[in-house]
């Protein structure tokens, strides 16, 4: 706390500045008992003011807890792997000299059925119902199963995994093997393929 022999020099001080600065004699000395109850009211201020700036800072004290804005949680990506799965049948046929003389595909044939639930047998002769070319030689029937968007939906991309087939080693007559016929690069890797083969004449 200030004194109040302290207080006095302040006011002293300050009035003399305030007289020079408007041209005349600064006042005399006030007596110290006329003074005493300024100089209560100014400490009371001071110590008032100190209160004030001490609770000021402690309000925005690090130590205060501080609220955080709740964040909005981010959208899972989507699985690949739970999109939907769809089905298709594809028959290719080819003449005698083993060129492709025709293409035919369905998605009903199979019913929404697996087509590893399929015999060999079974998988022939629903490819035999899509016959588009009497005179054909041999038939590979391609039982697809994958995501919707990787397996053919027209007929030029029929066709062409069709030419694809017709043209790979492994998928040819004589040497045919639906292992290394189904992983001849023709198709999506994530689609599931069942090959069988069927010499017409």
């Amino acid at each position: 706390m200030i004194s109040d022999e302290r207080l006095l020099q302040m006011l002293r001080d300050a009035d003399a500045l305030n007289a020079l600065e408007h041209g005349r004699t600064p006042a005399p000395a006030v007596r110290r008992t006329r003074l005493i109850p300024f100089a209560i009211a100014a400490a009371v201020l001071i110590a008032g003011a100190g209160l004030a700036l001490f609770g000021s800072r402690d309000r925005s004290s690090p130590g205060s807890p501080v609220e955080i804005a709740a964040v909005a949680p981010r959208p899972e990506s989507p699985d690949p792997a739970a999109a939907p799965t769809s089905s298709l049948l594809l028959a290719v046929y080819q003449n005698g000299a083993g060129k492709l003389s025709c293409v035919n595909w369905s998605t009903d044939v199979l019913k929404g059925r697996a087509i590893t639930s399929l015999s060999a047998n079974e998988l022939t002769r629903l490819g035999l119902t899509l016959a588009c070319d009497p005179e054909a030689a041999r038939i590979l029937v391609v039982g697809l199963e994958g995501p919707a968007g990787s397996l053919p939906s027209s007929d030029a991309r029929a066709q062409a995994v069709a030419q694809c087939l017709s043209t790979t080693p492994p998928c040819a007559e004589g040497v045919f093997n639906p292992r290394t016929c189904a992983a001849a690069g023709c198709l999506d890797t994530e689609v599931k393929v069942r090959i069988e083969s069927l010499a017409l004449r």
